[in-house]
C-alpha cells in the first residue's frame, strides 16, 4: 500500500530532523504492520538486538494504534505499527486503514 504523508509531519512523527536529503532523512519510510500492539514492542526488541538504531521507542499513537521507528544500516527509516482499524485481504495485504 502506498500512502502519502506531508514531509514535515512524517519527520515529526518519526522523531527526526529534516536535513539535506542526500545525507539524512530522504522523506520516505517503510512500514511493518503487525497484528497486535504487543508485537510492536517485540519487533523493536529484535531491532535493538540486531544493532538497529531506534529513533522512536514504542508508544501509543494519537490515532489509536501503537507505533515505533528505527533506521536500518543504510539509514532507511522504518515504522513498526499496529493499527486497530486496519483491514486485510485473504493474502494478508492491508487494503484499508
Amino acid at each position: 500500500m502506498l500512502t502519502l504523508f506531508p514531509l514535515e509531519e512524517l519527520a515529526k512523527d518519526a522523531g527526526i530532523e529534516l536535513q539535506n536529503p542526500k545525507e539524512g532523512f530522504r522523506g520516505v519510510t517503510f512500514a511493518i504492520i503487525v497484528n497486535t500492539p504487543e508485537e510492536v514492542d517485540v519487533v523493536m526488541e529484535k531491532v535493538k538486538e540486531a544493532g538497529g538504531k531506534v529513533l522512536r521507542e514504542p508508544s501509543d499513537a494519537f490515532w489509536g494504534g501503537r507505533t515505533s521507528y528505527f533506521a536500518d544500516p543504510e539509514n532507511n527509516i522504518w515504522e513498526v505499527a499496529w493499527n486497530p482499524s486496519a483491514i486485510f485481504d485473504e493474502r494478508g495485504a492491508m487494503i484499508e486503514f
